[in-house]
């Protein structure tokens, strides 16, 4: 035989206990109500926290993605510019190495033409400018023309004619 029941409108009915039974069992039933509650409470909290904690972690790895990402930007930016300063040096350098092949090559072709030629001959007097029909008397004679004709045909030497200008740029 049950002491008593607990009715679907939440009044206690008692079958043949006391008062004070009835208010014991009341006031333990809402102990465990409000026990119940506060333990679902917690719970509830907990879970939110968990949830938050999840969501600030989160928060922070997309931060940090978002960091590394700039990063690498920055990076490949540094580089790219790093790329474009040492292509415009080598460019510069090239034009560099080749006006001084042009400069040189133009020197070389002022002072050929502003330097006299050759006779074409194969007799060695007629290059000294020595008239074979008439030779040199002495070894001098022939020694004065070579360096009269070496003088004149020196690739540093410009020629007499030449203007102040040209002179200059041979």
């Amino acid at each position: 035989e049950t002491s008593g029941f607990f009715e679907a409108n939440g009044q206690f009915q008692s079958n043949g206990q006391t008062e004070s039974e009835n208010d014991a069992l009341r006031q333990e039933l809402e102990r465990l109500t409000a026990e119940k509650m506060v333990a679902e409470e917690a719970a509830q909290r907990a879970e939110t926290e968990l949830r938050e904690k999840e969501r600030l972690e989160q928060e922070r790895l997309e931060q940090e993605r978002i960091a590394l990402a700039q990063l690498e930007k920055t990076r490949i930016e540094r580089l790219r510019q790093e790329k474009e300063a040492l292509e415009q040096e080598l460019a510069r350098q090239r034009a560099e190495q080749e006006m001084r092949m042009t400069e040189s090559k133009q020197s070389s072709i002022m002072k050929s033409k502003l330097a006299p030629q050759l006779p074409d001959t194969n007799d060695p007097l007629e290059l000294l400018g020595l008239d074979y029909r008439n030779p040199p008397e002495n070894a001098e004679d022939i020694r004065r023309a070579f360096l009269k004709m070496a003088k004149k045909y020196h690739p540093d030497s410009v020629a007499k004619d030449a203007s102040q200008e040209e002179r200059e740029k041979a």
